[in-house]
This record gives structure tokens, sequence and C-alpha cells, in this order.
């Protein structure tokens, strides 16, 4: 099975080193673990929202998640 990807977006650039980035997604991976896992939520796209806004001051865009946004209203 492949993968392809749709399309690239440029957010930002970081100053971060390589080994604050490591130390970055470590902390976000105590808080976006297996347990905590929801569709709705605290997916992917939120880990990478929050990642990106740490990383370079900037978020995903938000169509990017915008199925999980409408979702939380679905009951």
């Amino acid at each position: 099975m492949s993968h392809f990807c749709r399309t690239t977006i440029k957010i930002g650039t970081t100053s971060l080193t390589r080994r604050q980035v490591e130390m970055l997604v470590l902390e976000l991976g105590t808080h976006y673990s297996g347990k905590t896992y929801n569709i709705i939520s605290k997916n992917c796209n939120h880990f990478g929202d929050e990642f990106s806004k740490r990383l370079c001051g900037r978020g995903i865009p938000a169509w990017i998640n915008r199925l999980a946004y409408f979702g939380k209203f679905a009951k």
C-alpha cells in the first residue's frame, strides 16, 4: 500500500535547535498519548497544530481538522 501526499503547506521556520525540537516532541508526547486519543477532540491534527504553534508560532490551516471541529457538535 502506498501513500501519496496531496500537497505541501509551508507554515514557517523555527529558531529552535534540533535538541529543542526533540525535547518539544517528547513533551507533547506526554499530552498526546494513545490513551488520550480522541478522533474528535485530540487527534493527530491537534498534535500537529500545537507542535506547529510552538515550533514556529503559527498553527496548521483550520481546514485540515475541520471534520473533527464539526464532529464535536454531533451527539
